[in-house]
């Protein structure tokens, strides 16, 4: 019998701990999981926060030392904030298979992954600006309001919103010492990073501001293998009505054939360019059916967790199969309908105002559930007894669960959910 590969897991996630445990994975890899507090997302700004941030390449470091000669044969970091741009650092000093951390943090940097997206694909690219909180003015933007603004390092649109003028981009803006110092000490690690892989740039508490955008939302995931810059599928976002909340993702993507490959094209183009290679990546893009236009909203140097097992139940391939072979130096092949069913989805309960909950389902409530639908992924986040504030950085709505399920085809997975969704009664005061 083969020996098993060895193979390390940065700050999993929830996501990551149940899809690597299936008995698939076990029998070719020895996962280990390394979580820790210098490499997990802040969940709120609290007093915490006022001292120094984590020494994430002291981390990485330590960890260097403690893993090199000893049988690791691969490195992986699925989490945004900072997993994945660790997971780069230490197989790198390891010698190990994985994209460089210059890729890495030349996507995360939303400004500067912009000006590449400029050079690259000038027609998806929408007018951006770079924002300094500590020194804005009206005539240096060069963008006209509404826009968006985000960070130019942030993660699960935390401090990203529509701004309506100078006036609302000001107060949006204007951080006290106390919020300062807290951004500051939270971004530390990432600057860090910048200094040592990707100097020169603007600093990491800059914010992007780019014009308005519409339309449809997907999602193009790829993968990069010494050079090859293959599309694994197209996820269609669905937003609850009248918000930019999402309510589904459903793949595979229902766009016109002729617009997915358009969208596959400047993915590929975007992530050569950016240089991404031995991982996962993905893409957001807006497709405006009314002036035919395709913009790209971001792009992100890792695989789309939640989506993982949507190919697995179309394709026949799991995303995590893919990312390990990668990290492992494979060359893995893609699938395309080899899965058991036609359409699959990723269902997000949320709701809109924040409240006690009074019931939530309970355990053997989760396990009906997976008994009637054995291919369900379930995450639930609400739990009694706590504040739905208390548990998520809600904006305009909180999730309560999410349900990943595949159908014979899209009819077949609505009657599905519908009668997964008895399993999850929600209460709340």
């Amino acid at each position: 019998m083969p020996s098993l590969k060895r193979v390390l897991v940065l700050s999993p996630t929830a996501w990551d701990r149940e899809e690597l445990a299936a008995p698939r994975i076990a029998e070719r890899y020895a996962v280990e999981f390394l979580d820790g507090a210098a490499l997990r997302p802040p969940e709120r700004i609290g007093l915490r926060h006022l001292l120094p941030g984590p020494d994430l390449l002291g981390h990485v470091r330590r960890l260097a030392e403690r893993y090199r000669g000893d049988g690791v044969v691969g490195v992986v970091g699925t989490d945004e904030w900072l997993a994945c741009a660790a997971a780069s650092v230490l197989a790198r000093d390891l010698g190990l298979p994985g994209p460089t951390p210059e890729a890495v943090l030349l996507a995360q940097h939303k400004y500067r992954c912009r000006e590449v997206s400029r050079e690259v694909v000038p027609e998806a690219t929408p007018p951006f600006a770079l924002l300094d909180p500590r020194d804005l003015r009206e005539d240096r933007i060069g963008l006209p309001f509404p826009m968006f603004v985000k960070p130019v390092r942030g993660t699960f649109s935390v401090l990203a919103r529509r701004v309506e003028s100078f006036g609302d981009l000001r107060a949006f803006l204007r951080f006290g010492w106390p919020a300062r110092r807290a951004a500051s000490n939270i971004l530390r690690p990432f600057r860090d990073l910048l200094a040592r892989y990707l100097p020169g740039g603007p600093t990491a508490q800059a914010f992007l501001g780019e014009a308005l955008l519409a339309g449809a939302l997907v999602t193009v995931e790829g993968l990069s293998c010494d050079g090859r810059h293959e599309v694994i599928g197209i996820t269609d976002a669905v937003m609850y009505p009248g918000t930019m909340s999402f309510e589904r993702f459903e793949y595979p993507s229902r766009l016109p054939e002729t617009v997915r490959r358009r969208m596959e094209e400047i993915a590929r183009r975007l992530v050569a360019r950016i240089g991404l290679d031995r991982t996962l990546w993905n893409v957001e893009v807006f497709w405006d059916e009314a002036r035919d236009t395709v913009h790209v909203v971001e792009v992100n140097p890792r695989m789309a967790y939640q989506f993982a097992d949507l190919y697995e139940k179309v394709d026949g391939v799991n995303a995590y199969d893919l990312q390990l072979a990668l990290a492992t130096g494979e060359s893995p092949a893609l699938r395309r309908g080899a899965g058991s069913c036609g359409a699959a989805a990723s269902f997000v309960l949320r709701r809109f105002e924040d409240g006690l909950v009074t019931r939530a389902p309970s355990a053997e409530d989760v396990a009906r559930l997976r008994a009637e639908f054995p291919d369900a992924r379930v995450r639930m986040y609400a739990r009694e007894g706590r504040r739905l504030s208390q548990l998520e950085r809600g904006v305009e709505s909180y999730r309560l669960a999410i349900v990943n399920l595949g159908g014979r085809d899209r009819a077949d997975l609505e009657a599905r959910w519908a009668a997964a969704r008895r399993h999850l009664a929600f209460q709340f005061r």
